[in-house]
């Protein structure tokens, strides 16, 4: 295909029929100072031609930019007299700029022009923070650990030092909350003895396997391993998401289950998404080379890559997100494309909620925000946009499309 025009990317952008190859374009193109001022002139065409009208035109013009630079350096646009540490939600690194300026010109173009909409919209979020006294706060370091034998310990309350003692292993919860298995120089039987780690909705938790190994589970995830590896493999699986750093042994590689597949390792970083709610299962890798495998297919992916395994086929992603795929370590949300389904689905897991969305949309969201700030935060940010309504009723919240 031949290069196009800057504006055939912006218009296929805010018409939602990019593809991933013009997407990469666009992001070039605009990472390139000397499209700024072809830039400007199609953010005034745009705003020409669906808003801003006579003497309101200039006006909207000229804040629609400033607000754009706010977003792209770090500022959020709150109601008067809220501080927040959210960070700004359309901000990402300058080639998201095109992300910015689409979702200013498709939505937020409201919010400038039409002041009145958007002013009863901010009042609404403030009566929302307001009156939900028991807003719903972000999910934490929080699991439970299944023994062998059993039992259970809820590792968020449980004391700093050694919890149990395991065939081949100790079990210590050290000062900053990791769980740390460590050899105790005990005969290993020959038959394996397994543990489960659980976090809940609303929980996170960071483990140190055996080996050396480094997992971080995200929420509504479990792993189950070992005590200790012996042999000539070492095999875990997983449900949920979960983000792993592996010690490299050429003579003994790492296996993960999940879901459907599984993926072979020798010592790479990389994260894993399976959770059963999602059509798909990724393996987005950062370092490293990973095997990823569905029945007799078997695909090896390169850092910067992602491995899409659905139940009818597995594909290769060049180009994902990577700073999206491990955002949620990062205790951020990042959304890219994400419809209102796909987010509260991510909140719902992360701050243990009941989301209801009374009416399907195809409009979608891009955007960055911490974990670690209170749901009102988030769903307000959302709220500021104009296009809907959130209620907070205890774990339930409805989620109501506003009329444009």
């Amino acid at each position: 295909m031949q290069p196009q025009p800057l504006e055939y990317y912006i218009d296929a952008y805010l018409a939602g029929t990019i593809t991933t190859g013009e997407w990469t374009t666009l992001q070039a193109l605009l990472n390139d100072p000397e499209n700024m001022e072809r830039l400007n002139v199609i953010m005034d065409r745009q705003l020409a031609d669906r808003a801003a009208a006579g003497e309101q035109y200039p006006d909207a013009v000229a804040r629609i930019r400033t607000a754009l630079l706010n977003r792209i350096g770090g500022l959020s646009v709150l109601p008067a007299g809220q501080a927040t540490p959210v960070r700004a939600f359309y901000r990402r690194s300058w080639f998201r700029y095109a992300a910015a300026v689409a979702i200013l010109l498709a939505a937020a173009i409201i919010y400038f022009v039409r002041a009145p909409s958007i002013r009863r919209n901010d009042q609404l979020v403030q009566a929302t923070v307001k009156k939900t006294a028991t807003d719903v706060a972000p999910g934490g370091n929080k699991a439970v650990l299944t023994l062998a034998d059993g039992s259970v310990i809820v590792l968020d309350s449980a004391s700093n030092g050694t919890l149990a003692q395991q065939a081949g292993a100790t079990i210590q919860k050290t000062a900053d909350g990791t769980l740390l298995y460590s050899a105790n120089g005990a005969n290993t039987t020959h038959m394996p003895v397994y543990n489960t780690i659980t976090t809940p909705r609303g929980g996170k938790y960071q483990l140190g396997l055996p080996d050396g190994s480094q997992v971080w589970l995200n929420a509504a995830s479990s792993i189950t391993f070992p005590t200790a590896f012996t042999g000539n493999t070492r095999q875990v699986s997983i449900t949920g998401e979960a983000y792993f750093e592996i010690k490299k042994n050429r003579n003994q590689p790492f296996t993960i289950l999940a879901r459907s597949a599984r993926v072979d390792v020798l010592g790479t970083d990389f994260n894993v998404s399976a959770y059963d709610d999602e059509t798909a299962l990724r393996v987005a890798l950062l370092s490293g080379s990973v095997n990823v495998t569905r029945g007799e297919t078997v695909m090896q992916i390169k850092p910067g890559q992602e491995a899409i395994v659905t139940s009818s086929d597995l594909r290769l992603n060049q180009h994902p997100d990577m700073e999206k795929a491990i955002s949620w370590k990062n205790d951020e949300f990042i959304f890219e494309h994400d419809d209102i389904n796909s987010i509260m689905r991510q909140l719902a897991r992360w701050y243990d909620i009941e989301p209801v969305v009374e009416k399907p949309s195809e409009r979608r969201y891009i955007g960055k925000i911490s974990r670690s700030v209170p749901l009102s935060e988030v769903l307000g940010m959302f709220e500021k946009l104009g296009y809907m309504h959130f209620d907070i009723n205890g774990k339930k919240v409805t989620v109501t499309p506003i009329e444009k």
